[in-house]
């Protein structure tokens, strides 16, 4: 699908380009592997690109019509500033379709290119400094060397569009870079940082980082009637593990959760396991009907805000699903989504 394809790109650049109309009004465009006609350049490439997100959902062929379009015109227009869009392109095509190597090689090309635009090469460098980022979350990648590089980046092109995306990954990887321990430190130093949207982020993550450090070092005191009338009150939940689950029902990833927690509830509840969900709904009936459907019969919080909802706003929970585990003393830590639940929650629960 279109869709599929454009959030591929997007999840390649970190960039959100926007989609020219006429690719929306002509979604059922004829594919072509000629060369379009235009008056210049611009105009072609205009048209390749039209093209190409009209027909992406038709796959391979789509690629493939793309990839003759692309040769022909760098062989008219060789010396043309234009030439740079439309590599650009390509980089983002190959990047999306699994060629991530030969993606890179091409943004290479762009960004050492004299006579490349500059607004070419900020998204450029942005691009790749993303995939550095990546890299230094999957400890691939130096933390150090990641920040330089985005200072640098900064620096050269300080009005790029992407660099709040770029501030964005440079606070994630601080998060994650080992030691995980050292995240506070490095937060406090972002949060002075010159450029506002990296010190605005790092003092959003600091200010969660010490909410979780609070809430670890001593038991949770947390008490609320549940959407179903139900009084939760955790301080009589101690001797059991506890999951909480922000989560809504409108949150695909969350919903995707959902039987592999209802499977874990079931088979681990008569040893003590239990569960209590905060939504972050609006939709009271919506709530109440989605968790009957999915025998989510635990205790759901709900106060119709939103994400403004009042406990995720003091817990600093900033994204969903979120879920955290509570161990018999009534100490949270964060559940890792990749971890196997059962096998968390059944270490807990032998303790």
């Amino acid at each position: 699908m279109l869709r599929a394809f454009w959030i591929a790109l997007v999840a390649l650049t970190g960039l959100a380009f926007t989609l020219p109309p006429i690719a929306v009004a002509q979604k059922g465009a004829p594919l072509s592997s000629d060369l379009p006609a235009g008056k210049d350049a611009a105009e072609v490439f205009g048209l390749i690109r039209t093209q190409l997100f009209a027909n992406a959902q038709k796959g391979p062929p789509a690629f493939e019509a793309f990839g003759k379009q692309r040769d022909a015109f760098l062989k008219k227009y060789a010396d043309d500033p234009v030439r740079w869009e439309l590599k650009m392109l390509d980089a983002q095509v190959l990047g999306a379709t699994g060629k991530t190597d030969e993606a890179v090689t091409v943004l290479a090309e762009i960004q050492a290119a004299k006579d490349a635009p500059d607004a070419i090469k900020a998204s450029v460098s942005a691009m790749l400094l993303q995939r550095r980022g990546m890299e230094v979350m999957n400890g691939k990648f130096k933390l150090e060397e990641f920040s330089a590089a985005v200072e640098a980046h900064l620096k050269k092109y300080p009005t790029a569009q992407a660099n709040r995306q770029l501030a964005y990954m440079l606070v994630e990887a601080s998060a994650s870079a080992e030691p995980v321990s050292a995240a506070e430190e490095r937060f406090v130093a972002l949060s002075h940082n010159s450029y506002v949207a990296i010190s605005d982020l790092a003092e959003r993550k600091l200010k969660v980082v010490r909410i979780r450090k609070e809430l670890a070092s001593k038991p949770l005191e947390l008490s609320f009637t549940a959407v179903d009338g139900r009084e939760v009150d955790f301080a009589k939940l101690r001797g059991k593990v506890v999951l909480i689950d922000f989560w809504a029902t409108w949150c695909g990833p969350c919903m995707a959760e959902v039987p592999n927690v209802v499977q874990t509830y079931k088979k681990l509840h008569d040893k003590g396991f239990e569960i209590v969900g905060i939504s972050l709904d609006s939709d009271k009936e919506k709530l109440i009907e989605v968790a009957k459907e999915n025998e989510m019969s635990w205790p759901h919080q709900f106060d119709g805000k939103g994400w403004e909802n009042e406990l995720a706003q003091k817990y600093g929970v900033q994204s969903i699903p979120e879920m955290w585990l509570v161990n018999k003393k009534g100490i949270m830590k964060v559940y890792n989504r990749s971890s196997n639940l059962t096998e968390e929650v059944e270490k807990l629960l032998s303790e």
